[in-house]
């Protein structure tokens, strides 16, 4: 379970406000918010980028109180945040070598996760030559590399073409439902957050608004949804 209390963090010119989010193990919490809005900032805080007022407890552990290398969070950055400098297999494992992770443990579930998201292909490969929807699953397997109890998905979509976002939404509600981790995707697509959604919470300038449940965000007519948070 992750419950974020109160939440207060300046940065730059920017400010995160009060924010308090509860979510249940396995659900999906879609936040919806226009470019600016804090979303990024507030998944950065998550994952422990940023010192805050306020708590945030992650299945009975204070992350407040954690370093971000500690924290069983993953965070997939809208621009994939890939290392330019080493191929697909290198930059998926990067994280399990630094923590001398076994080698045969890690070496069997990057393989795995390369099959199963059907980049097997582009094992050797390096990040240059590869298309945005290739770098994004190979973000995703980087992410899941880890034994986390949050994922965090910076508009994990914006960067595809049309052809390729239907097929990258399936695979991600797919992975989700397999690896039955607690998600926070944001977004500002409302039939993305429709897709994926167990809840949903606005968020404008900095604030959250309100928080409802999918039900509830289906009865709504857009430009209820659109005033919500534009």
């Amino acid at each position: 379970m992750l419950k974020i209390d109160n939440v207060n963090l300046s940065f730059k010119n920017f400010s995160l406000k009060n924010i308090s989010i509860s979510l249940d193990d396995n659900d999906t919490l879609v936040i919806l918010g226009k470019s600016g809005s804090g979303k990024t900032l507030l998944l950065e805080t998550i994952a422990g980028k940023y010192e805050h007022a306020g708590s945030i407890i992650l299945n009975d552990k204070a992350l407040h109180k954690v370093k971000a290398c500690e924290r069983k969070v993953s965070l997939v950055y809208q621009n994939f945040a890939l290392f330019p400098f080493l191929n697909v297999f290198e930059n998926i494992i990067f994280a399990s070598k630094i923590k001398k992770i076994d080698k045969n443990i890690y070496t069997k579930k990057a393989e795995y996760l390369l099959e199963r998201l059907g980049i097997t292909h582009l094992k050797q490969s390096p990040i240059h030559k590869l298309s945005g929807g290739e770098k994004q699953r190979i973000s995703l397997a980087r992410a899941l590399m880890r034994k986390s109890d949050i994922l965090l998905l910076d508009e994990p979509l914006s960067a595809l073409d049309y052809i390729s976002k239907d097929s990258a939404k399936k695979l991600i509600k797919d992975l989700i439902l397999e690896y039955k981790i607690m998600t926070i995707l944001v977004t500002h697509d409302l039939e993305e957050c429709e897709y994926f959604a167990d809840k949903v919470a606005f968020m404008k300038n900095g604030s959250i608004s309100r928080i409802i449940d999918i039900n509830s965000y289906k009865k709504m007519k857009r430009e209820e949804v659109l005033n919500e948070y534009i």
